[in-house]
């Protein structure tokens, strides 16, 4: 659940039926049947590609990963795709996805659905299905920028319910910034669900316990400079960096 590139969710959403933008704004249209897909990468390696095209028409929606950044293990990106209200949602759609070195997994028989899907290893499961499916999920996306002034050694979120965390272990230097997700079921709450807690190099600890499952930029402070207050500061997602809700 992590990936140490800042605008590494840029998620391009690329529908070939025209007009999407404007569909989005205004809300998916009564003749329309509306697949939404979160995909997340369990492949064990980089993700440079996904596409889910309609077997009938040639429409597609499509992730390309930006140059020398691949989709990191264990992150996701959210693609959709609508055919008309009257035709058959069934088996309609082929989801495909290359990694890194080059190997690539098909799924032919796709359904217009709303779903959570992770994209498996494809030499795990050869001659099987390489994907798995699963309910929908709230992912937090968080863009974590080191303004501490020393560098950070390692930032956790846990889950305060189940306790569940992931940990970033390869640091920040100063300044700079990482991209960590978490997730957890979609039909639960994710009011202040999360506690971050980062540690610096000169061994200083900061901690915010009331984390809620949201797409934010995330500033870490000098613990010092802010004792007794909170140790973090929010900000919207930086510009380029594109995420479907």
């Amino acid at each position: 659940m992590k990936k140490i590139l800042a605008l590494v969710l840029s998620l391009a959403l690329l529908i070939s039926c025209g007009a999407v933008l404007a569909e989005e704004e205004a809300g998916p249209a009564a003749d329309e049947q509306i697949g939404f897909y979160q995909l997340f990468n369990r492949t064990g390696e980089g993700i440079v590609s996904i596409m889910i095209k309609d077997n009938k028409t040639d429409q597609f929606a499509a992730y390309e990963a930006p140059v020398d950044s691949p989709l990191a293990p264990d992150d996701f990106v959210e693609l959709q795709l609508s055919i008309p209200a009257g035709e058959d949602p069934e088996h309609r759609l082929t989801l495909t996805f290359t990694t890194d070195t080059g190997k690539t997994g098909e799924f032919t028989t796709l359904s217009i659905e709303s779903v959570a899907i992770d994209l498996l290893d494809v030499d795990a499961v050869a001659g099987a299905t390489p994907i798995k499916f699963g309910k929908l999920k709230q992912v937090g996306a968080y863009w974590i920028v080191n303004n501490t002034g020393s560098a950070v050694t390692s930032i956790t979120i846990k889950d305060n319910v189940t306790e569940n965390s992931t940990t970033l272990l390869s640091g920040i230097a100063v300044d700079d910034t990482s991209y960590m997700t978490f997730e957890i079921p979609g039909d639960e709450d994710g009011s202040h669900r999360l506690t971050l807690t980062f540690t610096t190099e000169d061994g200083k600890t900061g901690e915010f316990k009331t984390l809620s499952i949201e797409k934010a930029t995330i500033e870490l402070l000098n613990v010092d400079a802010v004792a007794g207050a909170t140790p973090i500061k929010f900000g919207p997602v930086p510009e380029g960096a594109v995420v479907v809700e």
